[in-house]
């Protein structure tokens, strides 16, 4: 019983790892992320660096408020790795994470 619970943990693992995959996008800057939400109709979720202490700023909150988006969560391990050339997407500084970004609802 315990090897079959395992196997379908494992198989709904993969299924929502492919599609996040499927639907991650990773902007490297302002624009890539606006364009990226301005189709209403698609529902993608961008992966992209970004200084934390920006997440008060009234301008990065006035972009995710204008493009009804919102930072789900600051993943580590194999999401939130950053590259040595990275900028925040929001104010160009060195990113101290990564961001995922969603649609609000």
């Amino acid at each position: 019983m315990i090897a079959l619970l395992e196997d379908m943990q494992a198989a709904l693992l993969q299924k929502a790892s492919v599609f996040r995959d499927g639907h991650l996008i990773r902007p490297k800057s302002l624009g890539n992320l606006t364009t990226a939400f301005s189709d209403v109709d698609t529902s993608p979720f961008a992966l992209g660096p970004m200084d934390v202490s920006a997440e008060r700023e009234e301008a990065v909150q006035s972009v995710l408020t204008e493009h009804k988006l919102s930072i789900r969560c600051l993943p580590e391990a194999e999401l939130g790795e950053l590259d040595p050339d990275d900028k925040c997407i929001f104010t160009g500084k060195r990113p101290t994470h990564v961001a995922l970004i969603g649609r609000s609802y």
